[in-house]
This record gives structure tokens, sequence and C-alpha cells, in this order.
């Protein structure tokens, strides 16, 4: 059993599952004391429900809903690369972003995608590109196909009016972008009502009220939602 446990992955994608599953391990917020402790593995499926929920409540299709779901699933792909950086050190250089982003492109084809390209599994790293956002520089785009390209397309209203149709393989990155707030958001929620509150959990829910502010997906308003947590 020792000897199985220790053999690699002999193939593309499980070593791409073993890489995920490594995710379990690593803890959110891990400069902040919380409770209960989320995994970015745990975080990553939360956002997932809520994407796929979401997508059902504003009258996405099939195939908008199944890519908001994967979409929220591998969001965070990129920490098994950079591990969690927390917002505020993002934001503290103007170019951070820009080079992290680089950064986790560049890794992310070298450790997971080629190598799914490279041993047969090519409509998988197509797939896991287009979630990613690899093609419009952020996964937190809303986009679609037509004709075979990636398309930017600009906000909610475009996509729903427009594009919500399965042959079109639309994707809402804005939405993934406010499920992925509400569940950082809950979670420092959580742990203050658990009895185990900070400084930097009262100001991150602060900030996270202020951005989610005029977010607006037809009937659903990110904004109303918080308040309900006052």
């Amino acid at each position: 059993m020792d000897e199985l446990l220790a053999t690699p992955p002999a193939t593309a994608l499980a070593r791409v599952a073993n890489l995920s599953g490594q995710l379990r391990f690593q803890i959110r917020w891990a400069q902040t004391p919380r409770v209960p402790a989320t995994s970015v593995l745990g975080h990553m499926f939360i956002v997932a429900v809520y994407a796929y929920l979401f997508s059902l409540c504003v009258g996405s299709c099939e195939q908008r809903r199944i890519n908001d779901f994967y979409c929220g699933l591998f969001h965070d792909l990129a920490e098994l690369l950079t591990r969690d950086i927390i917002t505020p050190v993002k934001r503290s250089v103007a170019e951070l972003p820009k080079l992290l982003h680089q950064y986790e492109a560049e890794e992310l084809h070298r450790k997971i995608l080629d190598p799914l390209e490279q041993e047969g599994y090519g409509h998988i790293r197509e797939r896991l590109d287009y979630y990613l956002g690899l093609a419009t520089h952020s996964e937190f785009n809303d986009t679609c196909r037509c004709g075979g390209d990636i398309v930017k397309l600009d906000g909610f209203d475009h996509l729903h009016q427009d594009y919500n149709a399965d042959d079109c393989d639309p994707k809402d990155g804005r939405l993934i972008k406010a499920c992925d707030v509400l569940a950082a958001f809950i979670e420092a929620y959580s742990s203050i009502h658990n009895g185990l509150g900070s400084p930097q959990l009262y100001e991150a829910m602060a900030r996270m009220r202020r951005e989610s502010s005029g977010l607006r997906f037809g009937d659903f308003n990110m904004a109303t939602l918080l308040a309900d947590f006052d």
C-alpha cells in the first residue's frame, strides 16, 4: 500500500486530479484565524454551487449553468501555484496583479494544460482553458463563443439578452466573481458570529459590502443579499 501511495499518478489527467486534491490542505485566510477554517477546495465547491443556483435564478440556458458551475469549481486552481495571497497584498503594488496573472498563466500551461494536450486530453484542456479565462486574461469576464472564437462581452445584460443559448457556450464571469465575494463574506461573517472576530475580518466585510453595492444580475441584487446579514 505504501508503494502504491508513493507512486506518481500515471497520466496527466490523474496528475491534475492529484494536484487539485492538494487544495483541501490549503487554508484560506491563512494570516487571519477563523472558525471554522475553510480549505481552498471547499471554497471552490461552495462558489460553484452558488454560481449554479444563481444561474438558475436568472434563467440561464443549460450550457451556461454548466459553464458557471465549472468556472466556479476551478476559479482558484491557480492557487496551487501561488498559494493564498490576500487581497490587500495583491493591491499594494500596481503591477503585482498583472505579474501574478502572467505567472499563473505560464505555470498553468506548463504543469496542467500542456501535459493534458500532449497526452490526448485536448478536449479537457480546452474546457479548462475556457473556465480559467486564459483567452480574455480573467475567469471573471462574461464570455461566449462566436464561430469558434472566444468573445468577451459587455456585461450581464449583453450576455443574457443576446447569447443565452447553448450553442453560444456562454459563461457569467461577473456572476462568478459575485459568488466568490459572497462565499468570502460568509466565511468572515460566520467566524465573527462563532466568536472569533478580528479587525481584518470586519475590514474585509466592509470592503466586500462596498464593492458589491452596484452588482445586479437581472432580479438578483448582491447588495440586498448581503444586507440580510446585518
